[in-house]
């Protein structure tokens, strides 16, 4: 879910999208207030007019490395360290259910732990929802912001994005 100050892209800008921030939220998500990260100001918008910065397989080694992430290759699977912050993804299989589940980022090193996948079990199938609740997901670049801000690396989020804009 958007919120307040999460970097989003505007898609009906004149310049095809741009990098925006959210300042202001109006009668339920229907009208919110951007900021025009090139300076020029504020706009008024549908709410429909802008989507989350979203971190896809494709992309997903060019915006970490830009965050200052090194790849770790562990056991043909990659892994991702930032300091003392390792994110990861895994493939679960889950036999129970006949689930073949691949998922998000997470903030933790899934190539060094075994996952009892069975107690997130719930009417016959995998319940991701409790899963993501014991492994945070970091599935936009503004979950991936806020757990580098919560491991305390100082980086300029916004000159970053500016700078790396051709990535979305």
């Amino acid at each position: 879910m958007i919120q307040l100050g999460d970097y989003v892209i505007y898609i009906h800008s004149l310049k095809g999208f741009q990098l925006v921030r959210l300042v202001e939220i109006f009668e339920n998500r229907q009208f919110i207030t951007i900021e025009l990260l090139d300076g020029s100001g504020h706009l008024s918008v549908s709410g429909s007019s802008v989507r989350p910065l979203y971190i896809h397989n494709y992309n997903r080694d060019n915006i970490l490395k830009m965050f200052g992430f090194s790849r770790i290759e562990n056991k043909g699977r990659y892994k991702y360290s930032l300091g003392n912050l390792i994110i990861s993804s895994c493939t679960i299989v889950c036999e129970e259910t006949s689930e073949l589940i691949f998922t998000s980022l997470c903030v933790t090193d899934f190539s060094e732990i075994q996952i009892d996948i069975r107690r997130y079990i719930k009417d016959n199938k995998v319940d991701m929802n409790r899963f993501y609740q014991d492994y945070q997901p970091i599935q936009t670049i503004n979950d991936l912001i806020n757990v580098v801000i919560e491991y305390n690396f100082n980086l300029d989020f916004e000159r970053i994005l500016i700078d790396n804009i051709n990535l979305f």
